[in-house]
């Protein structure tokens, strides 16, 4: 099984393979799948972009419409909702401290 993705998948000597550690290949796979989420990723905005170049005469005059509305992809859904657990987690701790030298400034006087 790991030879069919190491010499198949990834395209490395069958000799090569057999001098990794386990540790050397996990990481070479890694960056192998990394490399083609990429690539993918490319291929599909590229498609987006020629859509929304394809929609653009027939929209009324005025009306905007970007690339991500017309078609929004999953992992930048995913990212979205990252960043808003972020936002919302960095909020908090603001004011959370906010709060906290408040009462310390009671405190203090």
């Amino acid at each position: 099984m790991l030879e069919q993705v190491a010499c198949g998948e990834v395209g490395l000597n069958i000799d090569y393979f057999y001098s990794l550690t386990p540790r050397e290949f996990s990481n070479i796979l890694t960056g192998y799948r990394k490399k083609e989420d990429e690539a993918f990723k490319d291929r599909w905005q590229q498609t987006r972009m020629l859509m929304h170049t394809m929609v653009l005469p027939n929209l009324k005059k005025g009306q905007k419409l970007s690339p991500q509305q017309l078609l929004e992809f999953p992992w930048e859904a995913q990212e979205n909702k990252t960043q808003s657990k972020r936002q919302k987690k960095n909020n908090e701790d603001f004011w959370n401290r906010v709060t906290e030298l408040h009462y310390k400034q009671q405190n203090d006087e």
